[in-house]
């Protein structure tokens, strides 16, 4: 059985406060499903995500798709 963590437990790991993990699983950055109105997150998927995003390629492309056109 998956063990799910809230933002709060899961922040520390990813050295960001709750909030910014929250606002992050809400762009679609990082892996969460929003249960009951508490966001909440697998490990193991927020990991997989962290290390594929560390691809300079994958950061490259991310930041020019979210450049805003004003």
């Amino acid at each position: 059985m998956i063990e799910f963590l809230t933002a709060a437990q899961i922040a520390p790991n990813l050295q960001h406060a709750p909030n910014v993990i929250v606002r992050m699983a809400r762009r679609g950055d990082i892996p969460g499903h929003k249960i009951g109105g508490r966001w909440l997150f697998d490990p193991a998927e927020v990991e997989a995500a962290v290390k594929h995003d560390t691809d300079p390629l994958v950061q490259s492309r991310r930041s020019r798709s979210r450049r805003r056109v004003h």
